[in-house]
C-alpha cells in the first residue's frame, strides 16, 4: 500500500487535470470553492501521508515504550508523545502544502472559469502577452502573491527547517 501511495506521487498533476475537471463538472463544483480545495486536498494527502510515516519511523521507539512503562495509554501515548514529536513534520507538510496550492495554476484555470472566483495566481495572466500596457499593475500582483508566502515562511521557519532536516543525519 505505502508503495502505492509513492507512486501516486510519480503523477504529475497536468496529467490528471482533465479528468478532475470533468469529474467536477459532473458535480457541478465548477466555478465553486470545494472544486479547488478538495482536489487540493486529495493531491497533498500521499505527500503528508509519507513524509508523516518517514518522521515516525525514524522516532525513538524507545520513548514510546518508556510511556507504556510508565502506564500512558494508547490515547495518551499518541497525544502526549506521538503529537508533540511530529509537530515540525505536520507544521512542514502544511506550509509546504499551502505554498503548492497558493502558487498551482493549471487546475484553478480549468475549474475556475469564471472571473468573479478566479484565484489570485490567475491574475497576472491579464496583465503579460505581447501587448503588456501596464507593467506596473502586474508586478504590484506579483509582490502580493509573494508577500503572504514570506509572511507565512518567517513564522514557521524554526518547524519548517527542524522537518525538512528530520531524519537527514544518522548518529
Amino acid at each position: 500500500m505505502y508503495t502505492s501511495l509513492l507512486t501516486t506521487l510519480m503523477i504529475p498533476i497536468a496529467s490528471i487535470v482533465l479528468p478532475i475537471a470533468i469529474m467536477l463538472k459532473g458535480f457541478g463544483w465548477i466555478n465553486s470553492y470545494q472544486g479547488l480545495i478538495l482536489p487540493y486536498a486529495a493531491l497533498g494527502t500521499p505527500y503528508a501521508i509519507v513524509i508523516i510515516k518517514t518522521f515516525m519511523d525514524d522516532s525513538p521507539r524507545d520513548l514510546f515504550e518508556a510511556a507504556l512503562i510508565d502506564g500512558c495509554s494508547r490515547w495518551q501515548l499518541f497525544r502526549h508523545v506521538a503529537i508533540p514529536l511530529i509537530k515540525p513534520a505536520v507544521i512542514f507538510v502544511a506550509v509546504w502544502q499551502f505554498i503548492v496550492t497558493w502558487n498551482e495554476f493549471f487546475l484553478a484555470l480549468v475549474v475556475m472559469t469564471d472571473s468573479d472566483y478566479k484565484t489570485v495566481t490567475l491574475v497576472p495572466m491579464q496583465y503579460s502577452g505581447m501587448y503588456m500596457a501596464n507593467p506596473g499593475a502586474l508586478f504590484a500582483i506579483l509582490v502580493i502573491i509573494a508577500v503572504p508566502l514570506l509572511f507565512l515562511y518567517t513564522l514557521v521557519q524554526k518547524y519548517f527547517i527542524a522537518g525538512l532536516l528530520s531524519g537527514a543525519v544518522k548518529g
